[in-house]
């Protein structure tokens, strides 16, 4: 399936729905890129950004949404509220912030605590969502526990998802590792 087919699927979910666009939903894992696409994204149509990017994991700690983002292109108008998620981790500890990032306890233990409700929040927004652009590090090894659990959601709910391998200008990237996990669904390398 191309990109092309991507959102024929998107916008025929929302066929008998009485709204203008759709939930677009940016998953991923912690720093694979998700609100650096999010904020492209916002900014090529609305002007803003949706949110902060560090280099430290979980900067992103709870839902952000840009809602009636107007994609206006060739094919005409859509209108797409957008969703940029915390990084989904089987697991957030506070003394990797401490010993990796310098981090006081406090301030590890609060950050920790805020990305593991906001993983949780997105989970639960799942349920929501009418398409999704799932961001991987091209880099690292897309087969996480994290990602299966994730393809199998978008799979029972025949949930329309595009593939983003970020990163492809690094010299591990690999998008034929990403390809092959994710064979339904459509993978485009970006940088």
């Amino acid at each position: 399936m191309g990109l092309r087919a991507f959102f024929r699927r998107a916008i025929g979910r929302l066929r008998g729905k009485k709204k203008d666009g759709f939930r677009l939903g940016i998953y991923g894992s912690p720093n694979a890129g998700k609100t650096t696409l999010a904020n492209a994204m916002a900014r090529d149509y609305t002007g803003d950004v949706m949110g902060t990017v560090s280099e430290i994991p979980h900067e992103t700690r709870r839902i952000l949404t840009k809602q009636q983002v107007v994609m206006q292109g060739p094919s005409g108008r859509l209108v797409v509220d957008v969703m940029d998620t915390p990084g989904l981790a089987h697991r957030v500890d506070p003394l990797d912030f401490e010993l990796m990032y310098n981090m006081d306890p406090d301030a590890a233990e609060k950050r920790a605590q805020e990305a593991t409700q906001g993983i949780l929040e997105a989970i639960e927004a799942l349920q929501t969502l009418d398409a999704m652009l799932l961001v991987l590090d091209a880099s690292t090894d897309p087969y996480s526990q994290v990602n299966q659990v994730l393809l199998t959601h978008v799979q029972s709910r025949r949930l329309p998802m595009l593939v983003i391998a970020n990163k492809m200008d690094l010299p591990s990237a690999d998008v034929g590792r990403i390809q092959k996990m994710f064979q339904r669904h459509p993978v485009v390398g970006i940088s």
